[in-house]
């Protein structure tokens, strides 16, 4: 589960966490000391001193460690290690301490150089790492990792990368990252060669976007982010970020809400268009989605010999008997019409295209005509997402109200790239998709991201590896179908369709389920709704009151 943290602001909790880069970071910290005259110097010891009280608490949650390493390199990083030093060093002045400086001191300026010259006035003893063979780090110790920061944008080389490989071939140490992992780029997350794999990171005045999405999620542990004194109004800070994170908040704001006069139609009626023979499992757990979803009623257009299999075990949904013979089925263009008047006449309000259509000629026909025809909106996933593949520049800017849900294998498909090009920076394929063609794009995975064709990106805090199961992506599509057919327009209805997941996966989790199938996930999205509106479920984890002792 990922764990992350974020101080209170007066007013309470925001709607939206801001997300930044590096780039975006140094020019809000820039804009500050400009506008109010707080100096860098000022901003480096608000931030190193916040970040030490946290490495405390952390020093004293794990009493197995023996000793405290801060292993600094030569830029601002270096420079918030250098204050972190001094303040555990007064804080707690009967623990073994020492400095591991991964640079020339007589290359350190300005407030780098400052610090770094108090550490030496104080007498804190700093070892220098200035050949290959000369790191040494110790076994069963705390390592504050401030080597490289938010500036990683080129792979790491030579000296750095023998610090993050000893920091990483340590087996008995808890590393504290200073504001990002060494190594992770700050807004794409991809790894720069190599980089610290962190049991903890202390980010510093806005969560950096690298934190929260894949694969930089996995290196960073539990995230706190601490205050360092950058007194910008939130529309200036929002003018340098366009990621944020959802929290839920947004989302008890943004789930629609059944009315007490409330029925079966005006609660919300989810087209089911999925499934062909041997593939009914994919439509069925769309139909359970879009029902535990909160839908008043789901309706799936079949040939009469497939409704009397899908009876048995969802008795719920409205089956709409399709002409034809008992042969093998699949949807065809021919169908078209058919299967848009059966659901118009059920009072239709959004529909599921896509899971389980498999991708005959006929198949693909059927879907880019069904889109082209259908007077609904909801949501594209799975085959019908191969289908657009082929056609993609037939859609151009021609998805609108759709909301579309590729895994990044079917988005590397779609934008005719490879899936590393995907992987490599999930915030700009996603946003490049939906601009492309003019839908909410979801981009499934750990730390999914939402984006919008306005350039906006929202990351998902929730979900875990219980997600990793045939089918999960099935029931998401059928949940986020639900909620536009309660009202959500479809960005919220995203946002809030991903969150609610993640917590169902989180929920079985702690229930004991190690291995939970697709169904599970559906039945737990009611518990999980639930648990988002009563303000039960906190993105804060670690805090003082919930020690997380690491043992060897």
């Amino acid at each position: 589960m990922y764990e992350y943290i974020h101080e209170s602001r007066p007013g309470g909790e925001s709607l939206h966490i801001p997300l930044v880069d590096g780039a975006a970071m140094r020019k809000i910290e820039e804009n500050t000391v400009s506008r109010t005259g707080v100096t860098t110097l000022v901003l480096m010891e608000n931030a190193g001193k916040n970040t030490a009280a946290a490495v405390r608490r952390v020093w004293l949650e794990n009493p197995g460690l023996k000793k405290i390493q801060v292993v600094c390199g030569l830029g601002n990083n270096g420079g918030d290690g250098l204050v972190i030093a001094r303040h555990l060093t007064l804080g707690l002045p009967d623990v073994s301490l020492h400095i591991l400086l991964a640079a020339d001191p007589d290359r350190l300026k300005g407030d780098v150089l400052a610090n770094y010259r108090i550490a030496r006035s104080l007498g804190i003893p700093i070892l220098l790492i200035q050949e290959s063979g000369s790191l040494h780090l110790a076994e069963e110790s705390l390592v504050v990792d401030a080597l490289l920061g938010t500036g990683t944008d080129r792979p790491v080389t030579g000296r750095y990368r023998e610090v993050v490989e000893g920091i990483n071939s340590l087996s008995r140490k808890v590393v504290v990252s200073v504001d990002i992992p060494s190594g992770i780029n700050a807004g794409t997350g991809a790894p720069m060669g190599c980089a610290v794999r962190a049991h903890y990171t202390v980010t510093m005045g806005l969560v950096k976007c690298g934190l929260v999405v894949w694969p930089g999620k996995e290196y960073c542990g539990t995230v706190e982010c601490v205050d360092i004194g950058i007194p910008l109004p939130g529309k200036d800070i929002q003018a340098h970020s366009r990621e944020s994170l959802t929290t839920p908040r947004h989302v008890r704001a943004n789930l629609p809400r059944r009315l007490p006069g409330d029925h079966k139609i005006s609660a919300g009626v989810v087209g089911i268009v999925s499934g062909s023979e041997g593939m009914l499992g994919a439509g069925i757990l769309s139909c359970r989605g879009a029902l535990r979803g909160g839908s008043g009623m789901v309706v799936w257009s079949l040939p009469v010999h497939l409704c009397s299999l899908v009876k048995p075990s969802l008795p719920e949904v409205i089956t709409i008997p399709l002409p034809g013979g008992k042969g093998e089925f699949f949807y065809t263009a021919g169908m078209v019409e058919d299967v848009i008047s059966g659901l118009a006449g059920r009072k239709c309000s959004s529909v599921v295209l896509g899971p389980g259509l498999g991708s005959m000629a006929g198949t693909v026909l059927f879907v880019e005509r069904f889109i082209e025809k259908s007077p609904w909106r909801g949501v594209l996933d799975a085959d019908a997402l191969n289908a657009l593949a082929l056609e993609r520049e037939s859609f151009k800017k021609k998805l609108g109200g759709w909301v579309a849900t590729p895994h990044p294998g079917e988005l590397a498909r779609l934008r005719g790239v490879t899936f590393q090009d995907v992987h490599n920076d999930r915030v700009a394929a996603a946003r490049e998709a939906a601009d492309f063609f003019g839908c909410i794009l979801v981009l499934k995975g750990p730390g999914t991201v939402v984006a919008s064709p306005g350039g906006s990106v929202f990351v998902n805090p929730t979900g875990d590896s219980a997600l990793a199961t045939a089918g999960s992506g099935d029931v998401l599509s059928g949940l986020i179908a639900a909620l536009i057919a309660r009202g959500a327009e479809p960005l919220e209805a995203a946002k809030c369709g991903v969150f609610l997941h993640g917590i169902s996966g989180e929920l079985l989790r702690k229930k004991g389920m190690i291995h939970p199938l697709a169904g599970d996930i559906a039945e737990y999205i009611g518990e999980a709704e639930k648990v988002v509106m009563r303000g039960e479920y906190a993105l804060s984890v670690m805090d003082g009151d919930q020690p997380q002792q690491i043992t060897f």
